[in-house]
Parts: C-alpha cells; structure tokens; sequence
C-alpha cells in the first residue's frame, strides 16, 4: 500500500496541507458524513482532486475509491466522474488516461476507458479507447469501490471488485495518441455532484487477466485427469425439482429463471 486515506478524517484544508490540490478548490467541501465531496456548477463543469504528487514518481499502480453519486447538473445520468491516472499534470490538461463511470452506465458508453491527449495544434480532445455498459442505472443509494489498475500498458476497470473493462497491453498501443506509463493520479467529476468516502493506492508488479463474461457452462470443478464426474454430467436446471437433480454432480442453475 503506497497511500490510504479515509477522507472523513480530514478537512480540505488539512489534504490541501497532506499534498492534495483541487482544479476548483471552491467546489471542494465535506458532506454530511464528513467524507469529501466535490459539486458541480453546470452540466459540462468539470474539475478534479489530485492525491499528493508524489505519487506521480509510480505508474504501475492501483486507484481504488469508494463513491457514490450525489446529484447531476440538469438531472442527466449520463454525466460521470473518473480515476485519473498518469496524468503528466494536475490541472485536468493533456496528457492524462482515466477510467470514467457514468450515473446510469446501463448505456453502450456507461464505462469508459480513455484519454486526453492534445493533437498537433495543441487542441485538446477524448480518445475513447474502449467502452462498454455496466449494470447499474443509478448509483446514488451507496457507497461502492471503484478502481482502475495499471501495470505496464495493460489496465483493468473494476467496480464492486468485479473486471468490468479491460484494455490488454496490444489493444491499447494500437488504440492509443500517447503512452505515457508514469503519472499523477486523481478523482475528476463532470456534470455531477460525488462524494468520495477513501482512497487507496497499491504498488502493482503482475499484469491484471482478462476475464471473460460469458455465459457459457463451464467446468472449473474438476480436475483434468478426473474421470469419474467428467464435464458431460454438468446440465443447466431451468426448473428446479428433486427429478432434475438427482442424477448431476455439478448443476449449473440460471438464477434468472
């Protein structure tokens, strides 16, 4: 663990004095539980929290939070907040990558791997390097860990400790306008009002692992050279009954049905 904080514990002041700056130190206050919370002035505002720049002499590394949303500029779900991670500065200019969640992320773009990144005119924009939808329409009602990890050019997006997005280290330099692999690290909201609960930053050295969504059965109960209840006795049950289960050693049950 290179850094740990419960954000209750400490005023703004008291970060600012631990290393922390703020793009809009205005919009920067405590909530009602004391944890840290970062407002908005309008749908496109958008302004970050910067952890102490020390951290920035790392880049295989883990930013983990636990945040929840606290209200959106003009009611629009679709705004979102981000872990920034190697950001070449901390005032929310180009160059810096982040993994970005929106308030309902049930939409194709719900989660966001990307970068700001400046072309050759010193004009800045988004490169969506990657994106896919989550699972919650709203995440106002807890709080939840969110985290992004890097290690190397390969970078996983977790929400709940579930991977939820992955960039593999090829997807990502054929995808990418700059590599930079060192970096400051933040917590950026735009269009959105959220309170962030802690941090906490872990020193990484093993490349994190696709793993796959799907929905196909298959067996990681037995071990290779097990004959005895081989993969052909697995049998997904869509209606659970003492007739349809007696003969399985393994059932796969469809919670849905």
């Amino acid at each position: 663990v290179l850094y740990e904080a419960n954000l209750a514990d400490y005023s703004v002041d008291q970060l600012k004095s631990a290393g922390w700056s703020f793009t809009a130190e205005s919009r920067a206050s405590k909530d009602s539980d004391g944890s840290l919370l970062l407002s908005n002035s309008g749908k496109y505002d958008a302004h970050a929290a910067y952890l102490p720049a020390w951290l920035g002499d790392f880049g295989d590394y883990k930013i983990s939070a636990d945040i929840k949303f606290k209200s959106f500029a003009e009611d629009d779900k679709t705004r979102w907040f981000s872990l920034i991670m190697r950001a070449e500065n901390r005032n929310l200019v180009a160059h810096y990558t982040h993994a970005a969640f929106r308030g309902n992320n049930t939409v194709d773009n719900g989660i966001e791997f990307a970068e700001r990144y400046a072309d050759a005119s010193g004009t800045e924009a988004w490169n969506i390097a990657n994106k896919t939808a989550g699972s919650y329409s709203s995440l106002t009602d807890a709080y939840r860990n969110f985290s992004l990890l890097a290690v190397d050019t390969t970078f996983c997006q977790e929400l709940e400790g579930k991977q939820v997005l992955y960039m593999g280290a090829n997807a990502y330099a054929a995808a990418a306008k700059k590599i930079v692999k060192k970096g400051y690290l933040g917590i950026q909201a735009s269009g959105c009002s959220i309170v962030v609960k802690s941090v906490k930053i872990t020193l990484e050295d093993v490349a994190p692992q696709e793993i796959i969504n799907s929905k196909l059965i298959y067996n990681n109960y037995h071990d290779i050279s097990n004959l005895v209840n081989p993969i052909a006795n697995v049998q997904r049950v869509s209606t659970v009954n003492a007739a349809n289960l007696d003969k399985l050693s393994v059932a796969y049950i469809d919670h849905n049905t």
